[in-house]
């Protein structure tokens, strides 16, 4: 008995590695796309970068000064960058009033202001407004698929603030631009090997010594792979698919949204991918 019980377990093992395997490649298809397309309130298959123009046309007026308007006096955590290039282990958090985030960093453009960033776990405050969570699912839910968990963050940087090289793992992430404009630097996964072999990562998904202030190293890493060098303006959505690198360069002042979710795929590759895609990134 208990060697059937081995023998069964071995083999949902087999069967499991040979579904990440095959999910991963699933996930490459599309590796080799060719431009950014510019779409007008369509959507295409979620594996390919592109760009819906007119999608959020209808959507509710979401501007910085409504978030000050109404959540103002909220207490939330900004991330700060100890250096100019806001390296992933650079990070810290400090607590102060949504208000003062805004009055400080967005209209005074007080010291070091680049170096302040707000990405609202908490959806700014809407935690306690349901009503308008259900907006933004109410709004999307014809384009989703059968989801397991749906995520939202509210994204509030100053002008020049930026993100560093990183992916994620969700199923869908869209990025919708309420207020201001973005430079987004997306690089395909099929590229993995060449930046983890000249580049450090950082807990698997951050690149760490890749300064996107700098106009040179952004040109030598063009030299090496294939860099999607866009910009997203207002009322423009972005889809960055699973595992594409992305960095972001706030161009202005910049409210935005990422609506995310999982699918009942993507979440059973998830223990898959931390078991064995560091494997993968390095002997595909």
């Amino acid at each position: 008995m208990f060697y059937i019980i081995l023998l069964l377990l071995l083999l949902l093992l087999i069967i499991y590695i040979l579904y990440c395997y095959y999910y991963l490649k699933y996930i490459k298809y599309y590796e080799n796309v060719k431009k950014i397309e510019i779409l007008d309130n369509k959507f295409l298959d979620f594996k390919i970068p592109y760009i819906v123009n007119i999608f959020l046309n209808n959507f509710p007026k979401w501007n910085i000064s409504f978030f000050k308007k109404n959540y103002g006096n909220n207490l939330v955590s900004i991330v700060k960058s100890n250096s100019i290039e806001c390296y992933h282990s650079d990070l810290k958090l400090i607590n102060m009033k949504l208000n003062d985030f805004i009055k400080k960093f967005i209209e005074n453009k007080e010291k070091d202001y680049e170096s302040y960033y707000y990405k609202l776990e908490e959806y700014y405050g809407l935690k306690d407004n349901y009503n308008q969570i259900e907006i933004i699912n109410k709004y999307f839910e014809n384009i989703v698929e059968k989801t397991f968990n749906t995520y939202r963050a509210f994204w509030l940087g100053p002008k020049n603030s930026i993100t560093t090289f990183h992916y994620d793992i969700d199923h869908v992430n869209l990025l919708c631009i309420l207020e201001g404009k973005k430079r987004i630097l997306l690089i395909s996964p099929e590229y993995n090997k060449i930046l983890y072999k000249n580049y450090i990562i950082k807990n698997n998904w951050w690149i760490e010594n890749l300064n996107i202030r700098n106009e040179n190293e952004i040109k030598n890493l063009k030299k090496k792979v294939k860099v999607f060098d866009i910009v997203v303006n207002s009322g423009q959505i972005l889809n960055i698919p699973r595992m594409w690198w992305h960095a972001v360069i706030n161009l202005d002042d910049t409210l935005a949204f990422t609506y995310q979710y999982q699918t009942l795929q993507s979440v059973l590759f998830i223990p898959g991918y931390y078991l064995f895609y560091k494997f993968y990134q390095f002997y595909q």
